[in-house]
């Protein structure tokens, strides 16, 4: 079973609040540096990866567009490969069956990580996307899902210097908005996640599960010359 036909039915699905993730829970990061991209199941974008959620990366298959990237063995929970030459934004897909006692699901993760923020920009197509900008000193995010801009969204967006994320909701047009303080750090890498939830049954490995939980992160690096 590929991700699609996993999550289609949430075209006529009800999208809930969960309590085991929550806006700021662990998902799927890909992060670009020294010329590698690097997928794990993290905390936040820059948080440390665990061996025991090698599981969670352990099947991905990235691309560069049209390109494969091999990635090698894990190494504490992470796995890393060679970012194509000329490429600019690398994309994956994951999932996992989730058993927390009552709180079982289907995790489906979509990470994307680009070397510029006008890359991180491109939608590349995936049915669960967020499209940062930032501009006079506010981070703009719109919420793509199936193609389509969704409200009702949490935003995080996890800024340099800055432990916790900004958090916001996507409105009616699925547009969020984030204004940045006064003195904002300007350098550094930026990343941008997003949750939904689906309370419709689903199989998933000859298990039925009561619902699907769908994120999605973008992570890129800044480095802002002063407010824009």
């Amino acid at each position: 079973m590929n991700i699609k036909s996993l999550i289609t039915p949430i075209l006529c699905g009800i999208v809930i609040a969960a309590s085991t993730l929550s806006a700021n829970a662990h998902a799927v990061w890909a992060t670009i540096k020294d010329g590698n991209v690097t997928f794990a199941l993290r905390h936040n974008v820059w948080g440390e990866s665990y061996e025991r959620y090698t599981a969670y990366v352990s099947d991905i298959k990235p691309t560069a567009g049209k390109k494969s990237i091999e990635l090698g063995v894990p190494v504490i929970g992470a796995r890393s490969g060679k970012l194509p030459q000329g490429s600019t934004v690398v994309t994956a897909e994951a999932k996992r069956g989730v058993d927390k006692g009552q709180e079982n699901f289907v995790a489906v993760f979509y990470a994307k990580a680009a070397i510029s923020e006008r890359a991180a920009s491109m939608r590349v197509g995936s049915d669960f996307e967020v499209i940062p900008e930032i501009k006079g000193g506010k981070v703009h995010v719109n919420v793509y899902r199936t193609g389509k801009l969704m409200s009702g969204v949490k935003v995080s967006v996890y800024w340099p210097g800055r432990e916790e994320p900004y958090i916001a909701e996507s409105d009616g047009n699925g547009h969020a908005v984030i204004e940045l303080p006064t003195g904002f750090q300007t350098a550094g890498v930026v990343g941008v996640h997003a949750v939904t939830y689906i309370d419709e049954p689903v199989m998933y490995e000859g298990k039925q599960y009561p619902k699907t939980a769908i994120q999605t992160t973008v992570s890129f690096p800044i480095k802002l010359a002063k407010r824009r």
